[in-house]
């Protein structure tokens, strides 16, 4: 699954059951917005790669409701980005 933005750049993503791939959009400055879903007291990283071999820990949050709005506003400084979110031990 990809979006595009109106200059025509495919924006994919690793979607895991965290990420709320309803939620997600691209705004005009670039920059790419989520909703990740989690439970009270897990912590998460949002880990983002431009091809699949080396992942970048971008963002951490520790949940205190069901979901956390995640932006990236560096995203439109890369033709493609994807992402992942994973449970910080």
């Amino acid at each position: 699954m990809a979006i595009s933005s109106q200059a025509g750049e495919a924006f994919a993503r690793s979607i895991l059951d965290a990420i709320d791939a309803a939620t997600l959009s691209r705004a005009a400055d670039g920059s790419v917005h989520f909703n990740v879903l989690g439970f009270s007291g897990q912590e998460v990283a949002i880990l983002a790669t431009t091809d699949f071999a080396e992942w970048t820990p971008i963002a951490t949050h520790a949940f205190s409701g069901p979901s956390w709005s995640f932006l990236d506003a560096s995203a439109g400084a890369f033709t493609q980005r994807f992402y992942k979110a994973v449970l910080v031990p």
